[in-house]
């Protein structure tokens, strides 16, 4: 008896039927910049940070994955002038990490929005109470 393969319905007709892991590393390996998203524009950002673990956990260079967030995705919007890179003169949001930002383990210690400190670890800590 022969047997054809059965693709699912959910991706016969979708942008995502070619959609693998990988392929933002094969891109990048083939010369093609890179840029990861949040996934879509009523996801927010809150998936940004997972989406390039994703991607670098399938083999995308963290160095090209954080380009592809910062300067790069800058470039690509035309607002390269004034985000996109620490520099004096240009307008900077940050966040400190205590560790690599695409780890699991990594927390953020400081927020600065427009130079102003937004949020501080240190003072969000339960101190410990010694007996």
């Amino acid at each position: 008896m022969l047997f054809r393969s059965v693709r699912t319905a959910m991706f016969e007709n979708n942008a995502y039927r070619y959609h693998t892991p990988d392929n933002a590393a094969r891109l990048a390996s083939a010369g093609v910049d890179v840029y990861v998203s949040s996934g879509g524009e009523r996801a927010g950002t809150r998936f940004l940070g997972f989406n390039v673990a994703l991607a670098v956990g399938h083999g995308l260079d963290a160095e090209v994955a954080l380009q592809g967030i910062t300067h790069k995705a800058a470039e690509f919007l035309g607002v390269d002038k004034r985000i996109g890179r620490i520099v004096p003169g240009m307008d900077a949001d940050l966040v400190i990490w205590d560790g690599d930002p695409l780890s699991s383990t990594a927390h953020v210690e400081k927020v600065f929005v427009g130079g102003t400190i937004v949020y501080d670890a240190s003072k969000h800590r339960r101190r410990m109470v010694k007996k």
